[in-house]
């Protein structure tokens, strides 16, 4: 007997329904402290102070990448069984076969579950803490209440003894056949499709446009046969290559003008600056007035104790709630003025920015080290650099990473053609690295250095 639908409106897709019967499981994982705390991580980290409504979180991008993958599913003409290899305990391999309806609740699983490792303003934590989310990521979905949650769908036998390996695997990009994982992970994939589309409507940008129905309706599996004859995500050229166009454009602009803007990586490294005070006073001995924060956030930087309970009481809400204390009650000075900054919205002045050529960045550099203190240079000045690159085409089969590089092949009456071979557009774009260079500094060592 069918217990109803839980349905969520979003403002991207209408309304995501989820079958209570069915997907059970996707409703218990939504309802997890793991997951409900992705409520409190921004998606767009410090973007808000540029744009100022993009205060919208991974807890609902994770939903619509779930909800895309669905839809993808729905609209790929599938056998009704599909062969998933599997290795067995005495380390042989075989084939499960699973039905379409099993593979969609898999891959949305996976979809909710992809960005659960993100910790406190995303990669301004990562870049501290040099561990990357998709390992976090991986631990939660093994030892937390999520494997218990996989471990027991009630809707398919086959899932509830593979689903936590299957989706690790489709984590990781060794997930077979690959198809599956590049729906995830690859350059057309569910992640990018709803933070393009979601990013831009929060931010009020209307940089990405592209038409996700008919892209959906003329992607199809096939045999890759520049690529060892591989089943992989193709394209129907005729009726699909400008909804494919848009949304590689789409990418570009957003990062260009959402993602990379200055003043929010200004403040994504000022966020960073305050983790390395932080870590710094502590291994100096230094006590923090006022401080409170337990022993979460030391606990999972130095690795002691449970270290995933200890990243799992992290979040934007609670670190924030200690740099807006910290910016009143603290005697370092450093730690204050960077709190302050952040609290009260003062980024740093941009001295400089250039393309490719680093040698006048270098020179603000070198000026800077040679007339600051130490403690001036390394938290009152920084160089933030980056490269776009918008569409690359080299396939690293099996590699996973969120820049990975890989195709998109397009059908035309029975031949195949990478995408940058069949639109001049793209062409133009291929391998394109638009790199930059922007020296920042606090604005009141603006006359130190004679900038």
């Amino acid at each position: 007997m069918k217990k109803g639908k839980k349905i969520i409106r979003d403002p991207i897709y209408g309304l995501i329904i989820f079958e209570k019967d069915t997907e059970s499981s996707i409703l218990d994982i939504v309802d997890s402290p793991e997951f409900q705390r992705l409520r409190r991580i921004k998606q767009l980290g410090f973007s808000s102070y540029t744009f100022p409504t993009a205060t919208h979180d991974r807890f609902s991008h994770s939903i619509g990448v779930s909800f895309v993958l669905g839809k993808i599913l729905d609209s790929l003409n599938l056998p009704k069984e599909i062969a998933i290899p599997t290795v067995g305990g005495n380390g042989t391999t075989s084939r499960v076969s699973i039905s379409k309806e099993e593979l969609k609740l898999l891959l949305r699983l996976a979809g909710l579950l992809h960005d659960i490792g993100h910790g406190p303003f995303s990669h301004a934590f990562e870049k501290i803490t040099l561990v990357n989310h998709e390992t976090i990521t991986k631990e939660i979905i093994n030892s937390s209440s999520i494997a218990d949650i996989l471990c027991s769908i009630k809707s398919s036998p086959i899932l509830k003894r593979n689903a936590k390996k299957w989706i690790t695997d489709i984590i990781n990009g060794t997930f077979q056949p690959v198809w599956i994982k590049e729906l995830i992970s690859s350059q057309l994939d569910a992640d990018r499709i709803d933070y393009l589309l979601r990013d831009a409507y929060m931010c009020g940008v209307s940089y990405a446009s592209f038409d996700t129905k008919w892209l959906f309706r003329h992607l199809e599996i096939g045999r890759i046969n520049s690529e060892h004859g591989r089943e992989g995500l193709v394209i129907n050229a005729k009726k699909g290559i400008h909804a494919i166009e848009s949304f590689i454009i789409s990418r570009y602009h957003m990062y260009e003008q959402v993602y990379f803007h200055k003043t929010t990586r200004c403040f994504e490294i000022i966020a960073q600056k305050i983790f390395q005070r932080l870590l710094e006073l502590q291994k100096g001995g230094n006590p923090l007035d006022g401080y409170f924060l337990g022993d979460a956030f030391f606990g999972f930087f130095n690795h002691s104790g449970n270290w995933l309970k200890n990243f799992l009481a992290l979040d934007d809400y609670m670190i924030m709630a200690h740099i807006i204390h910290w910016q009143t009650y603290t005697n370092d000075k450093i730690l204050k003025g960077l709190c302050s900054g952040l609290v009260n919205r003062r980024p740093f002045k941009m001295l400089k920015e250039v393309e490719a050529d680093y040698k006048e960045i270098s020179d603000i550099r070198d000026r800077a080290k040679e007339r600051l203190s130490r403690e001036e240079f390394e938290y009152g000045f920084f160089v933030d650099d980056y490269k776009n690159m918008p569409y690359k085409d080299t396939y690293l089969l099996g590699i996973k990473g969120p820049e990975s590089a890989e195709h998109i092949w397009l059908k035309f009456n029975g031949q195949q053609k990478e995408l940058a071979e069949a639109s001049p557009i793209i062409r133009s774009l291929k391998n394109r690295e638009l790199k930059r260079y922007r020296a920042y500094i606090r604005r009141d060592l603006i006359e130190k250095i004679g900038g």
